[in-house]
């Protein structure tokens, strides 16, 4: 701005810009909400990661605990066939 424009036309010039910087302001913002809304939708937050990570061990120690299981009395009938010959 010129220095030699009056007062009130260098008032009025900032609070014009002003209001365009408003407005671009909350265009932003829509579009990080609109940002936030979207990675939502598509990625799992830290909590249900930790949630599916638990769950997961505990699904993998069962499987392990069944396997063993069937493992032992597979052999264990084995055995016992292998004995009455």
């Amino acid at each position: 701005m010129p220095a030699n424009m009056p007062i009130e036309t260098q008032v009025a010039v900032l609070r014009e810009q002003m209001g365009f910087l408003k407005d671009e302001l909350a265009e932003v913002k829509s579009d990080v909400k609109q940002i936030k809304v979207m990675l939502t939708e598509r990625f799992v937050t830290k909590e249900e990661f930790d949630n599916y990570k638990a769950s997961s061990k505990i699904q993998k120690w069962f499987v392990g605990l069944t396997t063993a299981l069937v493992t032992v009395i597979i052999s264990y009938e084995i055995m016992q066939f292998i004995s009455l010959k």
